[in-house]
């Protein structure tokens, strides 16, 4: 009874993700004492670079880059091969809306980047928030989530454990690089979270559980059995004629 009266409602989450983003965006714009906080934060981290590491860590924050549509892309083609369209149709929904949303942000915030000067790579968009930190929750969350659903049990929670630890990696490495500072990337994960959630519930209230071939059944009256068949109408006698002798 006690674990059924923590669950938290999937739109309860989502509206909580988004007012908590709204905020960070209210605190980054208004308040100076937020945005000190944030840069030192930002120049500890800095302070930790190390000459040689940072191949590795391009390496790690370009699985957020242009090599996440090629994942994503890869895991539609595979999705709609098992005829899972469900599944296809959030993996389209939760990068694009992603993508969308940033973008949209961006736009609206319109938080300068860190010092170029310290950082170790070029970017020109505006700072909050994180593209790559969004991008990679909303797709490697959605994609962890249909691991979790294929594989219950320790492989599910190990699969989890690696979706979420990548996606953290990631984040990081856009502070360790210089070019986000950390609340960026905190609303990052957060919008990308936020919109795999509502992507997996749009996709799941739209695609009908037997795929877009459901619907063209549906349409045309001719429902399947339980059995798969299709419906036929039964043919009885009329007993009221009298029978032919």
């Amino acid at each position: 009874m006690a674990s059924r009266a923590l669950r938290v409602p999937p739109v309860l989450w989502i509206a909580i993700m988004a007012g908590t983003v709204a905020l960070l965006a209210l605190l980054v714009t208004f308040s100076d004492a937020v945005v000190r906080a944030d840069t030192a934060v930002l120049e500890a981290v800095r302070a930790q670079r190390r000459v040689g590491f940072e191949r590795a860590v391009f390496g790690v924050t370009d699985l957020a880059g242009s090599p996440l549509l090629l994942v994503a892309v890869v895991a539609v083609v595979a999705l709609v091969w098992a005829r899972r369209w469900e599944a296809a149709l959030a993996v389209v929904l939760a990068v694009g809306l992603t993508k969308a949303m940033v973008a949209l942000a961006k736009a609206l915030v319109d938080r300068p980047r860190p010092d170029p000067t310290e950082a170790l790579d070029a970017v020109t968009q505006a700072s909050f928030p994180s593209g790559h930190a969004a991008s990679a929750a909303a797709l490697y969350f959605t994609l962890t989530f249909l691991a979790l659903r294929a594989l219950p049990g320790p492989a599910g929670r190990a699969v989890a454990a690696l979706g979420a630890m990548l996606v953290a990696v990631i984040g990081l490495t856009r502070v360790y690089l210089g070019v986000h500072y950390p609340l960026d990337v905190v609303a990052g994960w957060l919008t990308g979270g936020l919109l795999a959630m509502a992507a997996w519930g749009l996709a799941v209230r739209f695609v009908p559980r037997g795929g877009p071939g459901e619907v063209a059944r549906e349409a045309s009256g001719h429902g399947a059995g339980r059995d798969g068949a299709a419906d036929v109408p039964s043919v009885t006698p009329d007993r009221s004629s009298p029978a032919r002798r």
